[in-house]
């Protein structure tokens, strides 16, 4: 289904040379298809995609994907469910997980301006560690990440409710938001409630003229996940 709909957005290719990095933490279930459908957009519009999966991914599945096994695994601790909220908050405190692996496997994408890095999972830590990546770059060596966000990151399906993870998120977007190059890290929400939620508890701003004020884009902080698929088949205007 993800891999159809991302086709559909995109339409034919543009080109253009931007690259696109995708760090696949999770395949399992609607990931993988997600993944199917990222090389299938690469795949149309010409684009140079590389999958960066988890060392402990099954070599099928990464063979699958053509992705490269080469990061550790997440910290369990790191997880979006409330057990792990104290644990959390102490990884804030202490800079605890630099991620090693994934800056390794970044510097060898050879990553400038104009190229994508995207996260289809959002874990607050991993937002307060990439800002802090990315303003240790030289401005013309951060590219555009993106982290994508379904709802069960904040909201307790069951009842409706934000859980108690929100308040992390709200902390690594604080976080974020005193970084130098912060403008380049992007949420990307799935529906429009869920990017007015987003935009109350990250206190970042929404994006809602979509498709029609390029420059809006680099002053958005929240954008759609159509707008994403989008805007990868004209990457050479807008990632300048």
């Amino acid at each position: 289904m993800i891999r159809s709909k991302i086709a559909r957005l995109l339409g034919r290719s543009a080109g253009g040379g931007a690259k696109l990095v995708v760090i696949a933490y999770d395949h399992a279930g609607h990931y993988f298809h997600e993944l199917l459908g990222y090389m299938t957009a690469a795949s149309v519009l010409g684009i140079s995609l590389r999958i960066i999966a988890a060392k402990l991914v099954d070599p099928a599945i990464a063979a699958q994907l053509h992705a490269e096994r080469a990061i550790d695994s997440l910290p369990h601790t790191w997880g979006i469910h409330p057990p792990n909220v104290v644990d959390q908050l102490v990884a804030f405190a202490d800079e605890q997980g630099d991620l090693a692996s994934l800056w390794s496997a970044l510097d060898d994408c050879d990553l400038g301006s104009r190229d994508m890095v995207l996260f289809p999972i959002s874990r607050p830590l991993i937002i307060v560690r990439v800002g802090a990546w990315i303003a240790r770059r030289a401005s013309r060596r951060r590219p555009n990440v993106f982290f994508r966000f379904t709802g069960g990151e904040l909201v307790d399906r069951p009842t409706g409710q934000t859980n108690s993870t929100t308040a992390l998120f709200r902390l690594a977007c604080s976080d974020l938001n005193r970084r130098h190059g912060q403008d380049r890290v992007f949420l990307l929400a799935d529906t429009m409630p869920l990017s007015q939620m987003m935009t109350r508890v990250c206190c970042r701003t929404r994006f809602s003229n979509i498709g029609t004020n390029i420059p809006c884009f680099a002053s958005a902080r929240i954008v759609s996940f159509e707008y994403f698929s989008n805007r990868l088949r004209t990457s050479q205007q807008i990632f300048r």
